[in-house]
């Protein structure tokens, strides 16, 4: 015979609990389930009332960080 396709099953939080008593990485790990069980929503409205809404556009900010770190990092040497 030959290979045959592995199953992949999602584990209910029951059993990642229960292995979780003997795994502290899996215990960690099960701590932070619910960033993945829900959409992360991100609204900067209310900063951008505060402050303004002062976004850099992306190839102007690589620039200015690019010119910072040349004139700022330390001489070779």
């Amino acid at each position: 015979g030959g290979w045959q396709a592995a199953r992949i099953q999602a584990a209910s939080k029951i059993l990642l609990r229960t292995l979780g008593l003997f795994d502290s990485a899996l215990r960690q790990t099960i701590e932070m389930l619910y960033e993945f069980e829900e959409p992360f929503i991100v609204d900067h409205s209310r900063f951008a009332r505060a402050f303004g809404n002062h976004a850099t556009p992306l190839r102007e900010a690589i620039g200015q960080t690019v010119r910072w770190y040349r004139d700022e990092r330390p001489a070779a040497g």
